[in-house]
């Protein structure tokens, strides 16, 4: 998937939404960056959650949004909105991680520094793949996970949707 974002709106303001934000500036697809926040005030939060739907283009400035939200079923309940809108989610690869051009990286899915994405392997949207989380080939992540960091996920493993694989967990084939 080819993202040509512009201005990446970003919700919300915390840790994961730091995280986000850096990837996004390392990447240089963007030349604005803001975020959406009921709780941070800074000068890069531009409203509240709710708001969404008025900085979004073509009514607002911005391009695309990022639920940069670490719980995965209210990510999950995000991202259900916003695709009934058609608001685009772009997919973000810091620039360290190694994606194999033959995976399947679907929207609004962060793969972070120093991870690994293998042969074949299918990472469903909205998904984390966590700092130096390694996911072997033909392995599948359902929507909405979070490999977190260090956290390996084996040939042909599943881990099922709104699932959490705490850090440096290790999911076999055939758990999930």
């Amino acid at each position: 998937m080819s993202d040509t974002y512009q201005k990446l709106l970003i919700m919300t303001a915390g840790g994961h939404g730091q995280v986000v934000a850096e990837t996004a500036r390392m990447i240089r697809k963007y030349d604005k960056i803001a975020f959406l926040d009921d709780g941070k005030k800074a000068l890069d939060v531009v409203g509240g959650l709710n708001e969404w739907e008025k900085f979004i283009t073509p009514n607002g400035e911005y391009d695309g949004i990022f639920p940069a939200i670490g719980n995965n079923e209210k990510r999950k309940e995000w991202m259900d909105a916003f695709q009934l809108h058609g608001v685009k989610m772009p997919v973000l690869i810091h620039p360290t991680a190694w994606v194999s051009p033959s995976a399947v990286i679907e929207e609004g899915t962060i793969v972070e520094a120093m991870a690994v994405v293998n042969a074949n392997a299918v990472v469903k949207r909205g998904t984390i793949v966590g700092i130096g989380a390694l996911i072997d080939h033909d392995a599948v992540l359902e929507e909405c996970c979070h490999v977190d960091a260090g956290a390996i996920v084996h040939a042909r493993g599943v881990v099922k949707a709104c699932r959490k694989v705490e850090a440096g967990e290790v999911v076999e084939e055939g758990q999930s």
